[in-house]
């Protein structure tokens, strides 16, 4: 099946590569209907939803959505990713983990001084977990107990909307004054490249089929990854 979250109609479900959706939204409403991000761990889909938390379905025998929000403060998730057996959620200014078998979600700080954060994206990398914040790049240890800084030298702390793995890079999205820049690393964000600099902003981005996909807010651009040149 191929998913699909929309913007307060919640979730739809294709069984034949996109030609014909259902609707795939028992036990969802108001809120939960507003569907930000999805991720898997086992054979259990999770939603974030934009208002009401996370929720998730079972993907052998699926039914109705169940709510998965114990430990939650703040129910406005923006991201949420799968780090080895671990959930990873950004909500608001809080960033929260949660290990697949169990039921409560851990509150988590990037900065030791416990300073609030916008979390835009996470991304696992060489046995890492990247954190894409309104500060800049962080790194930290896959069950996100562990952090430290990693962030790009030539523009610290700034907003890191988006991230995605290239073949033995990590590749990140940096928005700034409305434009958007590229940056990738193969040292675990030891030390960043610049890869391209357009003048628009940039959503997301999605590696499939040999080509780098940006959605941006001038359309959705591709680059072929097999002859990578600036965008």
């Amino acid at each position: 099946y191929l998913y699909a979250g929309t913007n307060g109609d919640g979730v739809y479900r294709s069984s034949n590569n996109g030609v014909n959706w259902n609707s795939f939204s028992s036990g969802l409403s108001g809120f939960a209907k507003f569907i930000t991000s999805f991720t898997v761990i086992g054979d259990s889909l999770y939603i974030g939803t934009d208002g009401d938390g996370v929720y998730l379905t079972n993907l052998q025998n699926p039914a109705n959505w169940v709510v998965m929000n114990n430990g939650l403060v703040n129910f406005g998730v923006t991201s949420l990713a799968t780090s080895g057996d671990y959930l990873v959620a950004g909500s608001g200014l809080y960033s929260y983990v949660k290990h697949r078998s169990e039921s409560q979600w851990q509150n988590v700080f990037v900065d030791s001084n416990q300073a609030q954060r916008h979390y835009f994206t996470f991304e696992t990398y060489n046995g890492y977990l990247f954190a894409g914040t309104d500060n800049g790049v962080y790194r930290g240890s896959l069950d996100a107990q562990i952090w430290e800084k990693a962030d790009i030298t030539f523009f610290p702390g700034r907003d890191i909307v988006s991230m995605v793995k290239l073949a033995d890079e990590l590749l990140v999205g940096l928005l700034y004054q409305g434009q958007h820049w590229m940056f990738s690393t193969d040292d675990n964000g030891s030390s960043w490249e610049t890869r391209a600099h357009e003048f628009s902003f940039l959503w997301d981005m999605l590696v499939y089929n040999n080509k780098l996909w940006a959605g941006r807010s001038d359309g959705l651009w591709y680059n072929n990854i097999l002859h990578w040149t600036d965008v």
